[in-house]
């Protein structure tokens, strides 16, 4: 019999135990529903063996159906907002305090950056090999609507324009306009989200803009590297950086600190829509410069979060309060940093009572999708589900 027939039965016998709950026929339809029950877990279990068994050298599908299984089941967070209004909210975002004009073009036909001048001509290799690195991921069309493994499948036809196209721009300092293009997709915050403020919007954009977006980044990475103007302390979106980079260091210095006795007082500082609120004009100024401009940001008081860090000695002493936009900030016992918890003694006791939370919930989703995998599939899930919680900020 086969397992979607054996449900049926089980559902069947299930009603029947309902049915004549109470009566003398009660036991014996609930005998059978339980021992249909037995065979349809036996069943679920053989099944799910048979499928391991005969994809597991698919590991692409093997991991898209454990991604099922291990999925959490939360209530499905559907937009129920109207488009335009949510268009109109996330169209208005960067306008706040901030002149989003472009800067005049200087005269005598200089660059508004100087940097473009050092943009040097890409060759054809270097455009075929990133839209064959792009095709190996998983992209969205964007609003071309074109998948990205195409583009790699045709990358022989492309390469040579849109070498040409990347070129031009570098030397003409103009950005396609088609490649300003993008769909916008309104991804809700929480379960009942009933404000625009309660999206987040996602732009999914040309892939082909992508490749001239590396393009323009590695070789903007190589200026900064070569004349050293990025900070010893800048460790995001740096080869060679993590978060644990920057942990260490931080947590190095706020244990010297309170070795010496010292108290450090530490405040996460939150901004409000921070890259929507970034001016345009102060941006562009500030990559032609290479200097770092006061830009209008806005902070976000109700995430901002304030901890003094000393020895249990001076737990007792009194705490100075801090302002941020007249608002003083509540002074708290711990607080969540790059996903590493600090209390005020560096105990790290909420940290760890964090990681067990997450290594008991991986452990139990290891538990519900092992019924068919071997050992070594067993071994793979747990360096995925648990072994990344274990090894962040074991430093």
């Amino acid at each position: 019999m086969s397992l979607k027939n054996l449900i049926k039965e089980k559902n069947q016998a299930y009603r029947l135990r309902c049915q004549f709950r109470g009566q003398p026929e009660y036991a014996q339809y609930n005998d059978r529903f339980h021992a249909l029950k037995s065979q349809v877990r036996f069943a679920i279990v053989d099944e799910k063996r048979k499928f391991f068994q005969r994809n597991r050298d698919a590991g692409e599908v093997i991991w898209r159906e454990l991604g099922k299984l291990l999925r959490k089941r939360k209530q499905t967070k559907e937009p129920t907002m109207e488009p335009d209004v949510l268009n109109a909210h996330f169209a208005a975002q960067g306008l706040h305090g901030n002149e989003h004009t472009s800067p005049a073009v200087p005269s005598g036909g200089d660059s508004i950056n100087p940097l473009l001048c050092r943009f040097e001509e890409i060759t054809e290799d270097v455009v075929s090999f990133q839209l064959q690195k792009m095709a190996k991921r998983k992209k969205s069309a964007g609003p071309c609507g074109v998948p990205a493994k195409i583009l790699g499948g045709i990358s022989m036809c492309l390469t040579k324009p849109l070498t040409c196209m990347i070129n031009a721009s570098l030397k003409s300092g103009v950005y396609p306009a088609i490649f300003k293009n993008a769909d916008v997709v309104a991804i809700p915050k929480q379960a009942n989200a009933r404000q625009p403020d309660d999206y987040r919007p996602i732009s999914l954009a040309c892939n082909l803009s992508k490749v001239f977006e590396k393009v323009v980044q590695n070789q903007l990475v190589t200026v900064l590297k070569r004349n050293n103007i990025l900070s010893d302390k800048q460790s995001g979106f740096r080869k060679g950086h993590s978060c644990e980079t920057l942990l260490l260091k931080v947590s190095e210095r706020l244990r010297k600190a309170m070795d010496k006795g010292q108290v450090t007082a530490v405040c996460l500082l939150d901004l409000k829509k921070a890259f929507d609120s970034v001016s345009h004009a102060k941006l562009i100024e500030k990559l032609r410069m290479i200097g770092i401009e006061d830009n209008t940001l806005c902070m976000n008081e109700k995430k901002c979060k304030l901890m003094y860090i000393c020895s249990e000695a001076k737990n007792s002493q009194p705490s100075p309060a801090v302002m941020i936009n007249g608002h003083q900030m509540d002074v708290e016992q711990s607080v969540k940093y790059l996903g590493v918890y600090f209390d005020r003694n560096l105990k790290w006791g909420v940290h760890y009572d964090h990681v067990l939370r997450k290594v008991n919930y991986g452990i139990a989703m290891i538990n519900r999708a092992k019924d068919g995998l071997d050992l070594p599939q067993r071994r793979s899930l747990y360096h995925a589900c648990v072994q990344p919680h274990l090894d962040y900020g074991s430093v």
